[in-house]
């Protein structure tokens, strides 16, 4: 699906060209214009007095053939992809394409406003999507220079839903051209305020070593273009990467040291993001993860002389939000973005300590769960090990830990352990 940014006149002409791949339909004169990007097809010739075409049931039929659910949004989506869409002056702000849309899904037998409060999302999400496509094909290619600033030079992903996708990148100005990572974040259309929130707190935060480290940035001004967020790059992916690499080369769980690591490095994250610097720098606005999981941990080579484990990383803050926000606009969990189900609290997904407590006892429990899944290795963990996963994961949230307490507990605790020989170092053992 082709894109680029083009300027274009409203005019009377049916086949002026939004951009490349949306016509226009207008009465508005030349002098009238606006800046918008080609998202959605080729140039189609187009009836001034029925625009869109006849009524078909195509939509339907090939949800059929597919065997799509036709009132499923991403059904919607895939079917207007590298479709030949017209935009007319009675559609809604932000929106170009959202009738002939319309026209298409519902077969012609129904106009926007006809359509239910549901269905009527369901069409501008398909459409918003797609349109949010537009902007980024061909803006974070490899070979190009994204901000005058970052050379991109390999793709790793292509994206999913809040993440449009991941490119690796290095600043022309540096000599030594050092790897960052480039995320692709989903447009303000897709989902308002995630990328704000994740941009804006990633940079909040930097500093403390377990915590991802925040380059640059750039939140877009209009609605369907692409921000994005440019950071260090973990080489040795994610804790869920490591998982599947030590356990399909070794056939064994992970070594127990190797989880005091994640679970003192992902708490000194944590205590960071809640309290700030440990030595005062002004009032401090603590900031809630709200989604931590295997995947969301990061690991790094380790080039610290004597360091046993990789550098351990939180990233990945687009679900969080600071307590001032929080409070100031009198938000709830539903207001936020969802969180990984399998990570949610029994009270909910409120930002507090308890959350991301709640959570980091899953991720250990996970861990340990992978070594006790061997009989052989049903002894191998320690009691002191889960008996703190046990106090994470309390379902009465007022019992689990304070992050500082726990901090201090789990650092002294493997201090002890490694003292007494109880606790032992064993190769992690990564591809």
């Amino acid at each position: 699906m082709a894109a680029y940014l083009k300027k274009h006149h409203w005019d009377a002409n049916p086949t002026t060209q939004m951009a490349g791949c949306l016509t226009t339909f207008s009465e508005a004169t030349p002098e009238s214009s606006v800046e918008e990007k080609d998202v959605l097809g080729n140039l189609a010739p187009v009836d001034l007095n029925l625009p869109f075409g006849e009524a078909s049931n195509d939509y339907h039929l090939w949800c059929k053939s597919r065997h799509r659910t036709r009132e499923y949004w991403l059904s919607m989506y895939d079917f207007i992809c590298g479709k030949d869409l017209v935009a007319v002056p009675y559609d809604p702000d932000h929106y170009p394409g959202l009738n002939h849309v319309t026209h298409m899904i519902t077969c012609g037998w129904k106009s926007f406003d006809d359509l239910s409060n549901r269905e009527q999302g369901n069409i501008k999400q398909a459409l918003t999507k797609a349109l949010a496509d537009g902007y980024v094909e061909g803006c974070f290619e490899v070979g190009q220079v994204v901000s005058n600033r970052w050379f991109v030079f390999k793709q790793l992903s292509v994206g999913g839903c809040f993440n449009r996708g991941v490119r690796l990148v290095y600043d022309i100005c540096d000599p030594n051209q050092t790897t960052r990572i480039l995320k692709i974040l989903p447009s303000e259309g897709m989902y308002p305020e995630y990328a704000t929130r994740e941009i804006q707190i990633t940079r909040y935060l930097r500093g403390p070593a377990n915590i991802i480290q925040f380059r640059d940035g750039m939140l877009p001004p209009h609605r369907h273009a692409a921000p994005w967020l440019v950071a260090d790059f973990c080489d040795l992916g994610t804790l869920n990467d490591c998982i599947k690499q030590h356990v399909t080369s070794t056939g064994r769980g992970l070594p127990e040291l190797f989880m005091w690591h994640v679970f003192e490095s992902v708490l000194k994250a944590l205590v960071h993001a809640h309290f700030g610097p440990p030595y005062g720098h002004g009032a401090w606005d603590a900031v809630s993860h709200r989604d931590i999981i295997t995947s969301n941990i990061l690991l790094a080579t380790n080039v610290t002389p004597g360091a046993l484990y990789p550098v351990v990383q939180l990233g990945d803050w687009g679900c969080a939000v600071s307590h001032s926000e929080y409070v100031a606009r009198s938000l709830t969990p539903d207001d936020l973005p969802a969180v990984d189900n399998g990570a949610m609290p029994p009270e909910g997904s409120a930002p507090a300590q308890t959350t991301d407590v709640y959570q980091l006892g899953l991720v250990i429990e996970d861990l340990m769960d992978l070594g006790l899944k061997n009989p052989s290795e049903w002894h191998k963990y320690s009691l002191d090990l889960q008996y703190f996963v046990n106090a994470c994961i309390m379902e009465d949230p007022a019992q689990r830990p304070s992050l500082a307490m726990l901090l201090d507990s789990v650092r002294e605790r493997k201090t002890d352990l490694l003292a007494l020989g109880i606790l032992k170092f064993e190769q992690l053992v990564l591809g």
